[in-house]
């Protein structure tokens, strides 16, 4: 069987998934905790980290929400551009047959108010 990248990163998730899941996790609640302490510079970076980790997991809609934990976390360290960058990627990802759509996008959208709050107080 001759390797392709598609069938290399399935065996990878396969044998390496559950640790990189384990991983993504601890990182994610790690970054919500330092956000919560408003050591939003440091939520970020773990934060980053998970969502490229992400990747390589069992996780999928997980995605989701360390998108929107990014966006929250950049728009509290007075970072409105790169919070509107990570809420219109997270928007995109929401599924519309997920049984959590509509709540995932009424928060989803209570971040973007928040973020053209700052984006207005800047423009003037």
């Amino acid at each position: 069987m001759s390797y392709n990248y598609d069938n290399f990163l399935e065996n990878f998730i396969e044998q390496y998934g559950d640790f990189f899941t384990e991983t993504v996790t601890m990182f994610f609640l790690k970054a919500i905790e330092l956000a919560e302490d408003e050591q939003y510079e440091d939520a970020i970076k773990l934060g980053r980290q998970a969502l490229n980790l992400v990747n390589y997991s069992h996780l999928d809609s997980e995605r989701v929400y360390l998108l929107g934990m990014l966006s929250q976390a950049y728009l509290d360290n007075g970072e409105p551009e790169m919070a509107d960058k990570f809420f219109r990627y997270g928007i995109q990802l929401l599924d519309k047959n997920d049984e959590d759509y509509e709540s995932d996008a009424d928060r989803f959208l209570d971040i973007k108010i928040m973020i053209e709050k700052e984006l207005k107080k800047r423009r003037k």
